[in-house]
């Protein structure tokens, strides 16, 4: 059997990285051996996995940040002739750590300013107004903060936000851990591959649906389906107030090839256009 490709937003040491270290083993039991290659941002993952060639990690759901923008913009334009499917869900607690590189002695003194994604370091805001650390410096990622201040003698006196594994992996000293100011904050991850799963006793299903109506009446409608629908987990809108059309990010318990899946989805379908991402076990 070939090796199968799990693509996730580099360099390695993103929480996209440790998701899929969380979920390997289901997906080697699945899919057999695997390796992991690192690209550039999310959208590259899932244009990776289009076409059912590989398997991708996208963060969906953020608990702090909520949905995110660059993953369902790409749901909502998605190419032709798309193959992929959302086979696994994945949480991680968002855990992050203040990191120095290992020179720093005295990080109180010599650390000068603070590095990472524009959404971690909003998630630390009140720690590192504690530590009067209020220089902050933008990153692509997490892990690429963690890496720049690992390998770059230019940021030498500043700290990375990043988590755990990131800081193992470039060799970096915690100078503060967990320093997130919400303990409850965690990302939901879709994960991607290239055949559907078969119903089991307990499944999810993820669609995304639009509408030419306005958010608030197209929001009504599907409140009203929820309704009567109790296995509707959830409805988050995607689009903006004002929007030419409306949309929403739903998940409902069950699997989409079932009656009752079928019937939800019809009933919804009638109110609107529905992309249906997935059905995927609950493990």
């Amino acid at each position: 059997m070939p090796i199968m490709p799990i693509k996730v937003l580099g360099p390695r040491g993103t929480f996209g990285h440790e998701a899929s270290r969380l979920a390997d083993g289901w997906i080697k039991a699945e899919y057999g051996d695997t390796r992991i290659d690192f690209v550039k941002d999310n959208t590259s993952v899932l244009t990776s996995a289009a076409y059912g060639k590989c398997i991708g990690f996208v963060p969906a759901y953020n608990s702090d940040a909520k949905l995110v923008k660059a993953v369902m913009d790409f749901w909502l334009h998605q190419p032709k002739g798309f193959k992929s499917h959302l086979i696994g869900a994945q949480k991680v607690l968002v855990r992050h750590q203040l990191l120095v590189h290992p020179s720093i002695t005295r990080p109180n003194r010599q650390i000068r300013a603070v590095m990472s994604h524009p959404h971690a370091l909003h998630q630390c805001d009140e720690h590192l107004a504690e530590l009067d650390l209020w220089t902050k410096r933008v990153s692509t990622s997490t892990a690429e903060a963690a890496r720049l201040v690992a390998t770059n003698k230019k940021w030498r006196t500043t700290a990375a936000i990043a988590s755990e594994l990131a800081g193992k992996i470039y060799g970096l000293k915690v100078w503060q851990p967990n320093i997130q100011d919400s303990e409850d904050n965690f990302t939901i991850f879709h994960i991607f591959g290239p055949k559907p799963t078969e119903p089991t006793k307990s499944d999810r299903t993820v669609f995304i649906v639009r509408t030419k109506s306005t958010a608030g009446v197209f929001g009504a409608v599907l409140q009203s389906i929820k309704h009567e629908h109790s296995r509707i987990r959830s409805i988050r809108q995607i689009s903006a107030d004002g929007a030419p059309e409306a949309a929403f990010y739903c998940v409902f318990n069950g699997h989409r090839h079932t009656d009752i899946g079928r019937r939800i989805l019809k009933e919804i379908g009638a109110a609107g256009h529905v992309t249906v991402l997935g059905s995927y076990p609950t493990r």
